[in-house]
């Protein structure tokens, strides 16, 4: 019995001796094939989930390369922005989405089995040590699932394997092309309090990072319908991490009902009313004044620039 368990044992370490390199390597592979390398130009990454991916449309955006991806939270974005600045040493801007839906406890866009399929496979050789503990505490099945042979399936372009997704995409703009008379939802329904550490601690990494590879970090909050946070504890938190990173926050500038997708995503009409409004402030102010130091504040918003011209 006992050389049974030994050689158990064994054959697991083995395993994990095969496994693991395997994922490594084969993300490396998979990252160095498909990361995107962007046109000197394009001085400004714009990085963040659905939000920023159907409000900010970077074909109107001069010198911006949208790199937002639906459903990628912070925890997985600062591992796509680790691999894309170390491709791309010519970006001078991050243009973060911020929003505190991202960072509330009620966000579980880590560790759900959809998000670790699409995002773990993508991204394994980036993640720190305590990251994948992170994920292997959470949801271990999923893990391993992809552990033990998606990935690898993945990362080498072997498509249509159980739930691999070899979707080599790493964001862009994407027009949504309905209005809100399509959609049945509750605007005022949800009210976000609390916070996730596991989102916000990947966010102030994200910063961190940013700052550390010479790109400046700016923060947008792009257009809702909704308020559904605490603003006072909202603007604590971000007071207190991040009280030197200029935030553009037009999330109540007043756009019209026609020109929403949904309570939280712009329709195509509306981010091409947005983007060219962007797009004049940062030919004004970004580009001309890096540090928008004509401006004396740190949040950016209708109190700043005539939103009246929209």
């Amino acid at each position: 019995m006992v050389k049974f368990l030994i050689r158990c044992f064994l054959v697991v370490v083995m395993l994990g001796a095969i496994i693991v390199p395997a994922n490594y390597i084969a993300s490396l592979y998979y990252i160095k094939k498909n990361v995107p390398i962007i046109s000197p130009e394009k001085e400004t990454i714009v990085i963040g989930n659905s939000r920023a991916e159907c409000a900010l449309n970077d074909s109107i955006l001069k010198n911006c390369h949208s790199l937002c991806r639906s459903g990628e939270s912070y925890f997985y974005l600062l591992q796509k922005t680790k691999a894309v600045l170390r491709s791309n040493k010519e970006i001078k801007y991050a243009l973060i989405q911020f929003s505190p839906s991202e960072i509330s406890s009620v966000n579980e866009s880590i560790w759900e089995d959809k998000y670790i399929y699409e995002f773990f496979p993508k991204y394994v050789s980036e993640f720190s040590l305590s990251e994948l503990f992170i994920l292997s505490k959470k949801n271990p099945k999923a893990l391993l699932h992809c552990a033990a042979g998606l990935s690898i399936l993945r990362n080498i372009g072997l498509c249509g394997f159980g739930k691999s997704n070899c979707n080599s995409n790493w964001g862009g703009f994407w027009p949504l092309n309905r209005n809100m008379d399509s959609v049945k939802t509750d605007c005022n329904k949800i009210r976000l309090s609390s916070f996730n550490s596991r989102n916000l601690d990947a966010l102030i990494s994200i910063v961190d990072l940013v700052k550390k590879n010479g790109v400046k970090p700016i923060f947008i909050s792009s257009p809702v319908l909704w308020n559904n946070y605490d603003n006072e504890e909202f603007e604590k938190i971000r007071k207190t991490y991040f009280a030197d990173v200029l935030l553009l926050d037009f999330s109540n500038i007043g756009l019209p009902y026609s020109d929403f997708g949904d309570c939280d995503h712009l329709n195509n009409k509306g981010a091409t009313r947005f983007s060219i409004f962007i797009n004049d402030i940062f030919e004004k102010e970004l580009h001309i004044n890096a540090d928008f130091s004509a401006v004396n504040a740190n949040t950016i918003n209708c109190s700043n620039f005539d939103c009246s011209l929209l």
